[in-house]
């Protein structure tokens, strides 16, 4: 540990600060970071939904949206609406969460991104199927499972199919 005023400083106190220092004099540093700490907000939100902290989850994913509205990065606002959709699904709120999913679907077409779509289309499927709408729970999933076949996303595929033998046993159309 270095020494600063007789304190003795450990090695992350000192990395802190210089990046502090760094990010205060430099514009290019902090966008430099600016991916990173993106990512952090994802995956911390991600950690507290999947450890049942949901409020604050959606904390963490709504700081992730208004970062990535306020930088325009339409692909990020994406992840962060889908994030959020999740979140809300996992606390039952299916109303909310589909129309999270369905903006970020809405995204993923106008930037052309096909693996994303059939996220996005899997998750509104799967929001549609706990409303009880099996119809337009199949269509989505549906077409979830013709881009994971299109991408040759056999584990996609896996996955969507799954989720279609789950919303027809749940409707007593398998034993």
């Amino acid at each position: 540990a270095a020494r600063i005023l007789m304190i003795p400083l450990p090695g992350p106190v000192i990395g802190m600060l210089l990046m502090l220092a760094l990010l205060s004099a430099s514009t290019r540093f902090a966008e430099f970071l600016r991916p990173t700490a993106q990512g952090i907000l994802a995956n911390l939100g991600n950690l507290h939904r999947e450890l049942g902290d949901h409020r604050k989850a959606l904390q963490l994913h709504g700081e992730m949206l208004v970062l990535a509205r306020r930088t325009g990065l339409r692909r990020l606002e994406a992840t962060a609406l889908g994030a959020v959709g999740l979140t809300y699904y996992a606390l039952g709120e299916f109303e909310k969460a589909l129309a999270h999913q369905q903006d970020s679907l809405a995204i993923r077409r106008e930037l052309a991104d096909v693996a994303g779509q059939a996220t996005a289309l899997t998750n509104a499927g799967l929001n549609l199927h706990a409303m009880g709408q099996r119809e337009e729970a199949i269509e989505l999933l549906g077409q979830a499972l013709a881009i994971r076949h299109d991408l040759s996303d056999e584990r996609g595929e896996a996955g969507v199919l799954s989720d279609l033998a789950a919303v027809e046993r749940d409707h007593g159309r398998f034993g």
